[in-house]
């Protein structure tokens, strides 16, 4: 699936009711109102998948790292490339050196300020993020 591909997509899933079963990764304070923030993984990993807020009294009942099922209509979606991995291994002044970007830019990594790699192999590390409203847990 292409990036617009994929943004339509997701767009076509806000509003949608949906039932997961997640593990909470962390649980912290809203600063723009006075809920809290819940930080799911519906997946092994520990990276947080989905969030929602909920009020200070349930947000003192969930329990860090325990599976919760829960319900909300998706709210939207946030979509980020967290960061670039460079696939391929570099040659400097004889020696072999995996890169470390300090800029991109297109098609063009420069490496230490002096370096310019043309047409490197590059993989986006994505995020994909679920927003939630009017959650409820089972």
């Amino acid at each position: 699936m292409t990036d617009i591909q994929f943004s339509k997509y997701a767009r076509s899933l806000i509003g949608q009711i949906v039932t997961w079963k997640g593990k909470i990764i962390n649980i912290s304070k809203n600063q723009f109102n006075s809920n809290y923030i819940v930080k799911i993984s519906t997946n092994k990993t520990n990276n947080f998948n989905v969030q929602f807020d909920v009020s200070e009294s349930q947000a003192f009942r969930l329990k860090k790292n325990v599976d919760y099922y829960f319900t909300g209509t998706i709210k939207y979606i946030i979509i980020t490339v967290d960061s670039f991995n460079i696939e391929n291994n570099i040659e400097i002044n004889g020696k072999k050196t995996k890169c470390q970007t300090v800029a991109y830019e297109g098609k063009t990594i420069i490496f230490q300020n002096k370096y310019i790699i043309k047409n490197p192999t590059i993989r986006k590390n994505i995020s994909i993020i679920i927003i939630l409203e009017n959650v409820n847990f089972e």
